[in-house]
């Protein structure tokens, strides 16, 4: 008997957010201490300081699911910049204060009332109670990019995309309500204005939405000011909490996924699309602003569940490792070239590569009608701001400039469209 009564006397010593999940005023963690989290009651769940992309002098404040092998982040601190060694957040009776290394505090959640303790609940929701045990603040009520089951997105929250897949700063789509109906629409990044909604969900004019839901069971949807249920479009069968970690988010790229994961932990297990929205981004996304969802001069291919970007002959990815920011071309065209031969004989500096079903579909500066595509072609390259036509079988010639927008790889020819793109074939004389 002597084991039990001493292990028991262990655990009653050990701190009250280990034991129990609930974390006491003044508690303090620390990026110093790498190892230093509160845990829901349960170890699914953390809260505490993560490394981007194993990168451990950079840093989130952040939730993640404790228990799978990557530790996926489902919640973090709304903050400018990652978050440097010797930063701390301390939970006081006013509510949580992160400090950088200066000591100068960079985020909070205070509130007006006493907050008695903290607590890691095992829905992945961080709380702050009163002495009654009501919540003064909850994560639930702030989200950054992910939804879990019982939680709920009202009218003033939205969800941001993170910027791209290791940045975790506000992106260039949001999920929000507006008017009473839900929409995602692509933003002018950085400031806070909207483009045009590339997927909604509609209520009647009668009823308006209250919420969207993502109930216990794992269903997501609008429910209304009536009590009614309307769905974002997919099925939501076939689900079991018990067995799969759920959550929705809004990827980098403008998809809002639904995800799941054995809660059974292997190493090679990873997360799964279960269902998303829109259904083809690559061609959801028509804006007359933005680059659309992949970056400016790209175009965008549906693999049948997500996007990939290209970047057309003659152009590559401005930064290697973000496929989704954008190309450029390799060799500098327009106007402003001081290679006088590109001038004055451009048949002997460019060609006009045709690129079968790809189009920039806005952003034309001419329209030339009753054209030859000979004479499309031509008059691209007698024209220095013109960077690609688009030719049809109506014989129309479409002029664009760069930088081009809304790519997309079309999976019909579009009426016989192509693009054909200009692209240097003799270097530049010096």
């Amino acid at each position: 008997m002597a084991i039990p009564s001493i292990f028991f006397i262990s655990f009653l010593l050990l701190p009250v957010h280990l034991a129990s999940g609930k974390v006491t005023v003044n508690s303090t963690l620390s990026t110093n201490d790498h190892n230093s989290s509160w845990f829901s009651s349960s170890g699914e769940f953390a809260f505490g300081f993560r490394p981007i992309n194993n990168n451990t002098s950079l840093l989130l404040l952040a939730i993640w699911l404790a228990k799978i092998p990557d530790e996926t982040i489902i919640w973090n601190a709304d903050i400018s910049n990652p978050l440097s060694s010797g930063s701390q957040v301390q939970l006081t009776p006013k509510g949580l204060s992160l400090t950088n290394p200066q000591g100068q505090v960079i985020w909070t959640a205070e509130q007006q009332d006493n907050v008695f303790y903290g607590e890691m609940l095992d829905t992945g929701n961080f709380v702050l109670a009163s002495s009654d045990s009501s919540y003064l603040w909850q994560s639930f009520n702030y989200p950054t990019d992910t939804l879990l089951p019982t939680q709920t997105l009202d009218l003033t929250s939205k969800l941001s995309s993170r910027l791209t897949q290791s940045n975790y700063t506000k992106g260039r789509f949001e999920l929000y309500f507006d008017n009473g109906n839900l929409y995602l629409s692509q933003i002018g990044w950085p400031t806070e204005s909207r483009y045009a909604k590339y997927f909604s969900v509609n209520t009647n004019s009668n009823v308006s939405a209250s919420k969207l839901v993502f109930d216990s069971s794992g269903n997501v949807y609008v429910e209304t000011k009536g009590g009614s249920q309307i769905g974002l479009g997919w099925d939501d069968s076939g689900l079991d909490v018990s067995t799969y970690y759920y959550r929705a988010t809004l990827d980098y790229y403008g998809v809002f996924t639904f995800y799941s994961h054995p809660r059974a932990s292997r190493s090679h297990q990873v997360w799964s699309i279960v269902r998303f929205v829109p259904s083809n981004i690559c061609t959801a996304i028509l804006s007359d602003l933005g680059s659309g969802c992949c970056g400016y001069n790209s175009y965008c291919v549906w693999n049948k569940t997500r996007p990939t970007c290209m970047c057309p002959e003659g152009y590559s990815l401005v930064n290697p490792d973000d496929e989704f920011g954008g190309c450029k071309p390799n060799i500098s065209l327009g106007c402003g070239s001081d290679d006088a031969r590109s001038r004055e004989n451009p048949e002997d500096v460019y060609d006009m590569k045709p690129l079968q079903s790809v189009n920039w579909p806005l952003g034309d500066y001419e329209r030339l009608i009753n054209y030859s595509e000979d004479e499309c072609r031509e008059s691209c390259l007698h024209d220095c701001n013109c960077a690609v036509v688009i030719y049809n079988t109506a014989r129309d010639c479409w002029k664009k400039r760069l930088p081009l927008s809304n790519g997309r790889l079309s999976a019909t020819d579009e009426g016989g469209t192509t693009a054909l793109l200009k692209v240097r074939t003799r270097p530049r004389d010096y």
